[in-house]
């Protein structure tokens, strides 16, 4: 019981309050970083159907893709598509430096429960004609995926300045 009694000094109790402190926030701000646990926005979701393959389009002020999907078993996807970027890019702008598209999935209630990038880091110089990228990915997936929504970002560049990010995250925060 002496143990519990024992006196601490004033730097002993602060060292172990920053701790606890800091152990709590850097769990809090993974599960933000990643989106982890929290909700999509309603707006943004892809209800995932099984039997056959489906499709469909995602459009966005930066760009418009047309994918399709088949989940071929409970813990299995196989997506791909073709990513359009919009004629604003196209036309202000020389190209994209770099560009990442990813899919978020989440179960029956909207919950986050994993992530997928689906194309990362390649650069697009709309100069040569390039206007789109494509992506073709064999992804595994919770059991208890019910829908989707897809999450991008990069930044364009060109003669007029400085580059431009831009991005699209379906995950309330």
């Amino acid at each position: 019981m002496k143990f519990f009694q024992k006196k601490r000094g004033p730097w002993t109790t602060l060292m172990l309050l920053l701790a606890a402190c800091g152990a709590l926030l850097s769990g809090c701000a993974t599960s933000s970083l990643t989106g982890m646990g929290h909700q999509l926005q309603p707006a943004s979701e892809i209800p995932i159907v099984s039997g056959g393959q489906q499709s469909g389009v995602f459009n966005s002020d930066n760009l418009s893709m047309q994918y399709s999907y088949l989940r071929s078993s409970a813990t299995q996807l196989q997506i791909s598509g073709t990513v359009t970027f919009s004629d604003g890019l196209q036309q202000n702008f020389s190209g994209l430096d770099y560009f990442d598209l990813g899919v978020v999935f989440a179960d029956g209630s909207g919950k986050v429960i994993a992530q997928h990038d689906l194309s990362t880091g390649g650069s697009v110089n709309f100069t040569e004609g390039a206007s789109s990228t494509t992506f073709k990915n064999t992804l595994q997936i919770p059991a208890t995926t019910a829908m989707m929504a897809f999450r991008y970002n990069g930044q364009a560049s060109g003669d007029r300045g400085d580059p431009t990010d831009f991005f699209s995250d379906p995950i309330e925060r």
